[in-house]
């Protein structure tokens, strides 16, 4: 009988039409990573060629992708679902590694679990600021699919922004059980997510820019959507279903308080 040795780790990523921050990710792998693991990668949408040159290379063991996007939370369970190690580093494309991850960085992270307390070891600095946040973590894959209602849940950032969000379900579920996190210090990744891409049940894709809060609209869309992410006004929306928002992007009223500048 063939023996089988499996990975006590797999890096489960989720891309949306992100070709510099996942370069800028698989770099950081390249340089930082020293951890036998298990890269799966989830696409959300139909696989850029991008994608495909990283699976080709041999960089990605398992590549999920879909006939058309579904948002962040649907992929996210789907990630957690595929993966096939009892701990899973989950990762959203725009962070990247900082530090080498190295077995006894893992080492430490599994003895931080062995707290019941602990729900997961956050590697991302605290970008939630106290909240638990889904940027990148590491847990054990049994603790997530566990999640009364997790597999319910299909809101995220995405074409159903407007249901429950699974980072909210998260959330929820800690604070009901007084569960925490432990920050690892330093911290293990960093924030590139200069941009943020939205795929609406229209066919329209919107591009905007975290810190200045510039909205673009890459594909047109047909409808008008109420999500947390789209705060538009009713002015502001008939710009841009007459398709008369400015080719080079503007910032929503809605956000115009809260622009500034991290990235260059």
């Amino acid at each position: 009988m063939t023996p089988y040795s499996p990975n006590q780790l797999s890096i489960a990523i989720l891309d949306h039409l992100r070709p510099q921050e996942a370069e800028k990710l698989f770099l950081s792998f390249q340089e930082h990573l020293h951890v036998p693991a298990d890269i799966v990668y989830c696409h959300d949408g139909p696989v850029p060629n991008y994608v495909l040159g990283y699976y080709e290379a041999g960089l990605i063991d398992t590549l999920i992708t879909t006939k058309a996007p579904r948002g962040c939370g649907i992929q996210t369970r789907q990630l957690f679902q595929v993966c096939m190690t009892p701990y899973i580093l989950y990762c959203q494309v725009d962070q990247y590694l900082l530090h080498p991850f190295t077995t006894g960085v893992l080492d430490k992270c599994i003895n931080l679990l062995n707290d019941p307390s602990v729900f997961y070891v956050d590697l991302a600095g605290n970008q939630g600021q106290g909240r638990p946040s889904e940027r990148a973590l590491l847990m054990r894959r049994k603790d997530y699919l566990a999640i009364p209602g997790i597999d319910d849940v299909i809101g995220g950032p995405g074409p159903y922004a407007d249901h429950p969000w699974t980072e909210a379900t998260l959330q929820e579920h800690m604070s009901r059980n007084r569960l925490r996190f432990v920050t690892v210090s330093p911290r293990l990744f960093a924030d590139n997510g200069k941009w943020s891409r939205r795929s609406y049940p229209c066919g329209g894709q919107t591009r905007h820019a975290t810190d200045e809060k510039t909205l673009f609209i890459e594909r047109s869309l047909k409808q008008r959507y109420d999500f947390p992410n789209l705060r538009l006004t009713d002015a502001e929306w008939e710009e841009v279903l007459s398709g008369r928002w400015p080719i080079e992007g503007k910032i929503p009223e809605a956000d115009r308080a809260n622009s500034f500048r991290v990235w260059q």
